[in-house]
């Protein structure tokens, strides 16, 4: 219990709230001290462009995490879980669903359509 699970889960939710912009690449994304303050990112879903470095330390900490999740004994999936994985694959389901112009948020259907209502038939 070194808290790096926590860490990775930490950085995937970070970049999926607001990936850095391509401006600052230098900046070591999701890396620093947990106790070192940081401003709040603002959530955007799919950005136009993004800092590549970060996301490729997303798609790598992503696969750690899913093998873990997958590979691991029941205890430790139980703390994959735990970690807060499953928001960040809901956030990470999200922006693709997003991303093929699907209906994003939350409605009554699964499809995203408003249900028919009893007065509207």
């Amino acid at each position: 219990c070194d808290g790096g699970l926590e860490r990775l889960v930490r950085l995937l939710r970070d970049f999926c709230l607001s990936p850095p912009p391509p401006e600052n690449p230098s900046a070591i994304y999701g890396l620093s001290p947990p106790g070192l303050p940081r401003p709040p990112p603002t959530p955007t879903l799919n950005p136009k462009s993004f800092d590549r470095h970060a996301a490729y330390r997303f798609s790598l900490a992503f696969q750690c995490v899913v093998d873990i999740g997958v590979r691991g004994l029941e205890p430790i999936r139980s703390r994959v879980v735990q970690a807060g994985t499953l928001e960040v694959v809901g956030c990470v389901l999200e922006a693709w669903l997003a991303s093929k112009s699907f209906a994003v948020g939350p409605s009554a259907s699964a499809s995203g359509i408003p249900r028919e209502t009893r007065e509207g038939r």
